[in-house]
């Protein structure tokens, strides 16, 4: 099982990492061409995006990964894919046509001006063909083809970089020019897509079948709303307490934060369908804790990382406009490693248990609200930061409590809890002693502090020597 992780994580993960370093160079660019209130815009026309693609097609690649997983048949996979990509089409066609129509009113309620209605309306054509792309890049997935994955998910963040600089240098559209290189890059990653798949895909439409789907994934639907609202409470509300400019700053600031999500990418890509496809092994959850030992010690080497080094990489990246968004990263980078570590809670999932699901992402998109309500008008962008943390770090307990019920997994906490405490702290801290150390200084002391995390990781034995030498030999095979 590790092995096989290994492979398709590392395929998934250079692929990600490849569109995320077009994304970083091209960030001084945006940033330039971009006032804070135009990129505080953008976040909220991509909010709205990932509020439509979780409900509107009503998460039906989810149900159609659930069935196509268990079925041994071909041409009943091949059926299950058809009649949710059918379904998925339709949806998307009539939010288009009836986004249309409204997009004045839409574009007052979601961007808070009328002047936005033509970047709306481009935003609308976007979020129809990522829609249909998530499904397809999903059948991928279940496919196991990691490598044609990988492949689209670079095509679409090149051609979407491409055609931005195109649009915002060469045309001087800006945010209008940034949303039309998106959905340039959307549009040929769907005909490349559509090319891979076409043999599992077809014109099959079982109403049965849908409703088998559905009956998994509508549940799915207020669970997916609410991780939603996890998700974006913070924005919504600093645009309400404080500016646009500042939800601008605070989304650079995330956005940097999340390229530790590479790290999930990998795992979750190719992770989940190990365990639906291996759970009844009695070596699965044995395994499953030693992937977790091995993902927690990566992701915090590279949380502490980033966090030391978050002001110089904006000074690096940005203008002065943004450099506040430095001090959000530590935060948010730790909140977005709880947010994607449910992959290692798979109990309820296995045990198709969707209405726990739903209710732990109800109580997470409650505590977030509550937690940015009352630390937003005291702590500013910093406080939506922490709230947003302590939420996740909530919801995480609550995942792993309900799933060890159902699904056991023997993990050792105290070394993991050690881990926590000690890198968090590191974080947090150090930037702040060393504020007025020279840049020498300052970095030097940083490395120090890498090279203390590195020891520590060993010294609990999260990962120990013996293991190091044999993942080396498996990356080797």
């Amino acid at each position: 099982m590790i092995k096989l992780l290994l492979k398709d994580a590392f395929i998934y993960t250079v692929g990600s990492s490849l569109s995320r370093v077009l994304s970083l160079l091209l960030l001084p660019l945006y940033t330039r061409l971009l006032a804070p209130a135009d990129y505080g815009s953008l976040d909220l026309l991509l909010m709205f995006a990932v509020l439509v693609n979780i409900a509107l097609a009503m998460e039906i690649s989810q149900g159609m990964a659930r069935f196509y997983a268990d079925e041994e048949s071909p041409k009943a996979r091949e059926i299950y894919a058809s009649t949710a990509f059918l379904f998925t089409i339709f949806c998307y066609i009539a939010f288009t046509v009836v986004a249309f129509e409204y997009s004045e009113f839409l574009a007052a309620r979601i961007v808070g001006s009328i002047n936005h209605v033509v970047s709306f309306q481009i935003s609308v054509i976007y979020i129809s063909l990522n829609g249909i792309l998530a499904f397809l890049q999903n059948l991928l997935r279940w496919q196991r083809r990691s490598r044609e994955f990988a492949i689209s998910g670079f095509t679409h963040s090149s051609t979407t970089a491409i055609m931005a600089i195109v649009f915002m240098y060469g045309l001087d559209l800006g945010l209008e020019g940034l949303l039309l290189g998106m959905v340039s890059g959307a549009f040929v990653s769907c005909f490349y897509l559509l090319i891979l798949v076409r043999r599992s895909l077809g014109l099959n439409f079982e109403l049965t079948k849908l409703k088998n789907m559905l009956g998994f994934s509508l549940p799915l639907v207020p669970s997916g709303i609410a991780i939603w609202a996890s998700a974006y409470v913070d924005r919504i509300m600093i645009n309400h307490f404080m500016t646009l400019e500042d939800v601008g700053v605070y989304g650079v600031g995330f956005r940097l934060a999340s390229v530790i999500g590479l790290l999930m990418v990998g795992i979750q890509g190719a992770l989940t369908p190990l365990i639906y496809s291996r759970y009844e092994d009695p070596e699965t959850p044995r395994q499953l804790a030693k992937i977790f030992r091995y993902f927690v010690s990566a992701a915090f080497l590279v949380f502490v990382t980033m966090s030391l080094f978050a002001h110089d990489i904006f000074v690096m990246l940005t203008t002065a406009a943004y450099y506040r968004g430095g001090d959000v990263v530590a935060y948010l980078a730790l909140a977005f490693l709880f947010s994607r570590m449910y992959i290692f809670a798979p109990g309820n999932a296995i045990a198709k248990n969707v209405s726990t699901i739903m209710w732990i992402s109800l109580a997470g998109a409650m505590l977030n609200a509550g937690f940015n309500w009352t630390m937003i008008p005291e702590f500013g962008v910093q406080g939506a930061a922490i709230a947003t943390l302590a939420a996740y770090f909530c919801v995480f307990l609550l995942q792993m409590a309900s799933s060890q019920k159902l699904y056991p997994v023997p993990h050792n906490w105290w070394p993991l809890i050690a881990m926590l405490i000690s890198s968090t702290g590191i974080s947090i801290l150090i930037p702040i002693i060393t504020l007025d150390f020279s840049n020498l200084a300052r970095w030097s002391l940083n490395l120090m502090m890498i090279a203390v995390v590195s020891a520590l990781i060993v010294l609990l034995r999260l990962v120990k020597v013996c293991e190091i030498r044999r993942l080396l030999s498996l990356l080797k095979v």
